[in-house]
């Protein structure tokens, strides 16, 4: 069980980058792919905690749709690293890349926080059993129609 994240770098000239990730630990965009050469080049990240809101945002990046089109179905910032920061996320924690050490066919990076952003969300979103789950208090206002209320 483990809570979606969204990690994200920046490409030259403001462009942004990113991937979505479920799981108890941040993951890395594929190994090889541009996301991966981009990571590697900036040695920074941000690590974007999602509310149950954010379903449908965890789903386009998680799937096949181009970054611009991810990144136009939110409003964007950066702290002090330049990644981009989901505005209205649960929490973002923005990183410099301290190390990384080869597991098998995953690359772990070990990140050192440099600026923290955080939310008054009272909620967060997981995914588990194939399925998002939204835990904490939820507001269902903020959720819409397709969410991890059992509506979905």
């Amino acid at each position: 069980m483990g809570g979606p994240r969204l990690i994200r770098t920046r490409l030259p000239a403001d462009h942004a980058m990113g991937a979505g990730r479920s799981g108890r630990h941040c993951a890395s965009p594929s190994h090889g792919g541009l996301g991966w050469v981009i990571v590697m080049r900036n040695k920074a990240v941000c690590v974007n905690v999602l509310s149950a809101r954010h379903e449908q945002l965890s789903r386009l990046f998680g799937g096949k749709v181009p970054a611009e089109e991810r990144f136009a179905a939110a409003d964007w910032s950066t702290l002090a690293t330049g990644a981009p920061v989901l505005v209205d996320c649960a929490a973002a924690f923005d990183c410099r890349i301290a190390d990384i050490v080869n597991v098998g066919t995953h690359d772990v990076l070990f990140c050192r926080v440099v600026a923290l952003q955080r939310s008054g969300s009272t909620d967060n979103l997981i995914y588990f059993g194939r399925a998002y789950h939204a835990i904490g208090v939820i507001n269902p206002a903020e959720v819409g129609p397709k969410s991890a209320l059992g509506r979905s």
